[in-house]
């Protein structure tokens, strides 16, 4: 037993240190909970925006219809997102069609993202020609495809 020695337990010090590590990573890791999820605000009534809800665009170009869910543990579509070609990919996206140029979108709302950079402010919309499950929105910066 003479070669065998017993350890050395680590300072107090360190050890506090390290509860305090785990502790901020723990409370980051729950705060980024949060910030995962998109918080809206209605925006309608807003000055610039008003003007263009309750009224009806056309496409100028052919446009994607994306049908997505921005939580893929349940894989079934939240919403669709019109966007200009390519679109985007990913596990989000679910579906994808084409709305050929020249189809009518009536706006019906819009929100705005309150914890996304930038805080974009996507518009409702209802489609001429497509049968409505989920709410369909286009992003505010797009709206100069439309006529």
């Amino acid at each position: 037993m003479a070669g065998w020695r017993k350890k050395k337990a680590p300072p107090a010090r360190g050890m506090r240190v390290k509860a305090l590590i785990v502790c901020i990573a723990l409370t980051m890791s729950f705060s980024a909970c949060d910030l995962l999820t998109a918080k809206y605000v209605d925006v309608s009534e807003e000055t610039g925006i008003r003007e263009i809800v309750s009224t009806s665009r056309r496409t100028k170009i052919d446009l994607l219809l994306l049908g997505v869910d921005f939580y893929p543990s349940k894989h079934r579509i939240e919403s669709y997102r019109l966007v200009p070609p390519p679109g985007f990919d990913g596990p989000e996206v679910l579906s994808r069609s084409r709305l050929p140029q020249g189809t009518i979108l009536h706006f019906t709302g819009a929100k705005r993202c309150e914890n996304c950079a930038p805080k974009n402010v996507l518009l409702s919309a209802t489609v001429d020609g497509f049968v409505q499950e989920r709410p369909v929105y286009i992003d505010m910066a797009f709206i100069d495809l439309l006529e």
